[in-house]
């Protein structure tokens, strides 16, 4: 199997965030309690395996370049069982890279406040997961068992299902939900984030750096960088509790906590 180099990752980029909208978060909830949330994954890892198969897949099919959209691997074909190994090989690297700057984080924690810190809850998203006998591939989503589900059996979660945590933006915050029986309807699946409203390129265009900085500021929100990347600002994405209330109203989740935000680390590459 040829497959390059750079599509590997790196075992000095464990316990690193990474670019884009990677962040590592402090906030406060509606009771004072503060919650520390982060949001990296493989590294490019898993982006660099499934760019390597979309063409190899298309190849294989006789699609023209450019096809991504178009292909699909058999599971028990040898394409299709390389894909899938590879693919929790990325998904087991991006889970111990979280872990990793989780540990770290609770030490900080210990270190400057006292008491014990401990990671609540640890989930995936943007991939493809074997459940009762079927892959289900969850893109822009991540998991929602609710209580009661065979797979929560045993776990803490067995009676609450699962916490879903579903990130804003720096500027409005992030929440904790619960799933919902209605979660069936979605494949049990959540959206893992508000989901954006503008392109990166359009906010760097039409957003101001000072007014945008001035509204950090005022909010009394801490950035790791000289200025607010604009990319990444509030307008950036949609309303969250709009999108938490369709969330809700579509049976799908129950919001436990909203997060307000204190303090924001953003990944820098």
């Amino acid at each position: 199997m040829d497959i390059p180099e750079r599509a590997f990752g790196k075992r000095e980029q464990l316990g690193s965030l990474g670019g884009g909208n990677h962040f590592t978060e402090m906030q406060v909830d509606q009771d004072g309690r503060v919650w520390v949330m982060l949001h990296t994954g493989s590294r490019g890892f898993g982006w660099n395996i499934a760019k390597h198969f979309f063409v190899e897949g298309a190849a294989q099919l006789g699609l023209k370049s450019r096809s991504e959209d178009h292909v699909w691997l058999d599971a028990e074909s040898p394409l299709g069982r390389d894909y899938w190994n590879l693919h929790n090989m990325a998904a087991n690297f991006a889970v111990a890279n979280r872990l990793i700057i989780g540990e770290a984080v609770c030490a900080a924690l210990e270190d400057v406040f006292g008491g014990t810190a401990s990671v609540y809850y640890e989930i995936s998203h943007n991939l493809i997961q074997k459940e009762a006998g079927k892959f289900v591939a969850r893109k822009g989503a991540t998991r929602a068992f609710p209580g009661g589900h065979p797979a929560l059996k045993g776990t803490p979660w067995e009676n609450t299902g699962h916490p879903i945590l579903i990130p804003g933006s720096m500027e409005t915050g992030s929440a904790i939900l619960f799933a919902e029986p209605g979660a069936q309807k979605s494949i049990y699946s959540v959206n893992h984030g508000s989901g954006r409203r503008m392109s990166r390129g359009e906010a760097r265009r039409v957003l101001k750096q000072d007014a945008t900085d001035k509204r950090m500021a005022e909010a009394g929100i801490l950035l790791n960088t000289r200025q607010t990347p604009l990319d990444e600002s509030g307008p950036c994405y949609k309303n969250l509790d709009d999108v938490l209330e369709t969330v809700e109203m579509a049976g799908l989740a129950r919001v436990a906590y909203r997060l307000k935000p204190v303090a924001c680390i953003k990944g820098a590459d």
